[in-house]
């Protein structure tokens, strides 16, 4: 684990805590959230050119997460 970011509920822009993450080159992003901050949370770590592979949790059965990635 190279590092850990917190944010509080409602947050919409998750740059700040990508950028973060993004400089200690991760290889893998943990993102145990809900489908919504999941969603929002990938599609900005993959604009900021992370290619980190994203591991989840249970909340990832979620049928919208598939839908709309």
């Amino acid at each position: 684990m190279t590092g850990v970011e917190t944010y509080p509920s409602g947050t919409t822009d998750f740059t700040s805590c990508l950028r973060s993450l993004q400089s200690r080159r991760p290889q893998a992003l943990l993102l145990p959230n809900f489908p919504i901050d999941v969603k929002k949370q990938g599609r900005q770590a993959r604009s900021l050119g992370m290619t980190a592979v994203f591991l989840g949790a249970s909340g990832w059965n979620d049928p919208e997460l598939a839908r709309d990635p």
